[in-house]
């Protein structure tokens, strides 16, 4: 019998870290009316703002006044093959008769893949890794 069971082990998690001041994290503070330079122009053409359905005629809010975002991708393949092989070789008698060869196979084979995503939202990295969290952010 003949048997093996390879696994595959995971890759390591992928981060992406996008800073404060990148061009990314500034796109949810431009037009913002609490952050230099205002425009209401900005403010009332970047989508990344939140405008209060309840308030309309209020101006839109940045939902990420401070940081910037922290992502992490997490992904694990577990491969599983299972091959089997049997042979049976009896030889008895001694006109021949009864003499056997048998050959027997079987195989199996599994794989399972899991992903992970987490985005930190307000990872303020100037200041060791502080979140700021805003509530508006799920909303918008």
């Amino acid at each position: 019998m003949i048997s093996s069971a390879p696994f595959a082990t995971p890759r390591p998690p992928k981060e992406h870290d996008i800073l404060d001041n990148a061009n990314e994290a500034n796109a949810y503070r431009v037009g913002d009316p609490n952050q230099p330079g205002y425009n209401t122009i900005l403010n009332a053409a970047n989508p990344r703002l939140y405008q209060d359905p309840a308030l309309p005629f209020n101006q839109a809010v940045s939902v990420l006044p401070f940081g910037g975002f922290y992502k992490r991708v997490d992904r694990t393949l577990s491969n599983l093959y299972l091959p089997q092989r049997d042979q049976l070789h009896p030889k008895a008698s001694t006109n021949r008769l009864h003499q056997v060869t048998a050959l027997i196979g079987q195989e199996y084979r599994s794989v399972d893949r899991q992903t992970a995503n987490n985005v930190g939202v307000g990872y303020q990295y100037n200041t060791g890794g502080t979140p700021f969290v805003n509530y508006l952010f799920s909303r918008n």
